[in-house]
């Protein structure tokens, strides 16, 4: 479990430096950051206790946060910069590590907590989440601002808290 609650605090840490680095970023920049601290935190929370019941809510709001993030990032956000040949390869790369974590919260929502795997399978979880994340800080917005406008991050920003919304009520 110590190599988890590790896991689960570098997470953490990488989320906050990052944040930390761009405060000036705006729009969609910053909302996608904040959700990945978010995540994070979230994280740290299923590995910190050991109670059944407690690490299955915690679990829960992890799995919605990723779920509905995921989809409204490639409803909102995505499809803008697969539009872009300087973008296009990042994208898809998200894209599939998308649906590398959808498919682990799969085997985690259907295995019970208590499963000896579980939190092996759920140490996964934060390691894609966190390549995920790193992928997408350092590279894919560092490019997408090459190709977006200021304006363009503000709407981008308005269509994914919608998409997200949407994904939230389907989720429920």
């Amino acid at each position: 479990m110590a190599n988890v609650s590790e896991k689960a605090a570098k997470v953490g840490g990488r989320a906050k430096r990052a944040h930390a680095g761009f405060k000036s970023d705006r729009g969609i920049f910053r909302r996608l950051r904040d959700e990945h601290e978010e995540v994070a935190s979230l994280m740290k929370r299923v590995v910190a206790t050991d109670d059944a019941t407690e690490k299955r809510e915690w679990f829960d709001k992890v799995r919605t946060l990723l779920l509905s993030h995921s989809k409204a990032e490639e409803k909102a956000f995505y499809p803008l910069l697969l539009a872009h040949a300087s973008t296009r390869e990042l994208v898809e790369h998200s894209i599939d590590e998308h649906e590398q974590v959808a498919q682990l919260i799969e085997e985690l929502d259907i295995r019970d907590v208590a499963h000896p795997d579980w939190d092996e399978t759920f140490d996964e979880l934060m390691q894609s989440v966190d390549d995920h994340v790193q992928d997408e800080e350092n590279d894919v917005f560092p490019r997408a601002k090459t190709v977006l406008s200021n304006d363009d991050l503000d709407a981008i920003e308005e269509r994914f808290l919608r998409a997200k919304e949407a994904e939230l009520a389907r989720l429920a």
